[in-house]
């Protein structure tokens, strides 16, 4: 992926620019990078909620940000969740999870032991 900036007009923002060395303006990107990284994660996150019932901790576990030259990068990798980091409820008619927002579902041959799923 690479992003264009066009600057347009502002004489002081380019001799802003100007003025700092190329080891400020690598630091400058990276910083900015890791920003726009970040916002990412957010905004994915956001989104992946208002479908599942997922925790935004949980989610942010799993997408690590990392800083290179170029920017930054977004890693999200991990193993499946336990089913009980979902809204799971025991009933007289068996063991009921919410994986999605609005909607449980019974899970076939599930139990509970002592409480817990």
């Amino acid at each position: 992926m690479s992003v264009e900036i066009d600057i347009q007009g502002d004489k002081k923002l380019m001799d802003a620019l100007s003025s700092l060395s190329d080891k400020e303006i690598a630091r400058a990107a990276v910083a900015a990078g890791k920003r726009a990284a970040t916002a990412a994660r957010t905004a994915g996150t956001k989104e992946i909620r208002s479908i599942y019932t997922m925790k935004a901790g949980d989610l942010k576990a799993k997408a690590q940000i990392r800083a290179d030259e170029d920017g930054a990068t977004i890693l999200v990798k991990g193993a499946p969740e336990a089913i009980h980091k979902y809204q799971a409820k025991k009933r007289r008619d068996g063991v009921f999870v919410s994986v999605k927002r609005g909607k449980m579902t019974h899970v076939s041959r599930g139990f509970s032991l002592g409480g817990a799923f």
